[in-house]
């Protein structure tokens, strides 16, 4: 797994290009694992929850958040996946940084809920 900046670019463009053929955690097929989270979600976000959501790529589980009433935050280093946020989904608030430098979000702490759906590797954890 590749914890560049660069690589996950790429992978922002492909998601782009081509949605369907994007794989997601486990080689799993990237929307069978999108709608697997976001039902893990339905029981674990409540209203007025703040999650972080780290390694967040284009922030794909920020419409399901906010659709729970909870407030989604953030932090990923590439920036073709904020743009990808920016472009498609703006919901909630996008942090284009290391995750390992959460200084620009200490300000909301403490949150009900991190997220780190696959990013885990990258993460060194």
């Amino acid at each position: 797994m590749s914890t560049t900046a660069a690589y996950w670019d790429t992978r922002a463009r492909e998601h782009d290009r081509d949605p369907e053929r994007c794989v997601g955690y486990a080689g799993v097929n990237f929307q069978q694992h999108s709608r697997y989270v976001k039902r893990l979600l339905n029981g674990l976000v409540l209203p007025g929850h703040k999650v972080l959501d780290v390694g967040c790529g284009y922030g794909r589980f920020a419409r399901t958040v906010s659709a729970r009433g909870g407030f989604w935050w953030g932090v990923d280093f590439s920036p073709a996946m904020f743009e990808r946020w920016r472009r498609h989904v703006r919901v909630g608030a996008f942090v284009c940084a290391n995750a390992r430098e959460l200084g620009s979000v200490k300000h909301v702490a403490p949150f009900d809920m991190i997220l780190c759906v696959g990013s885990n590797g990258s993460m060194g954890l």
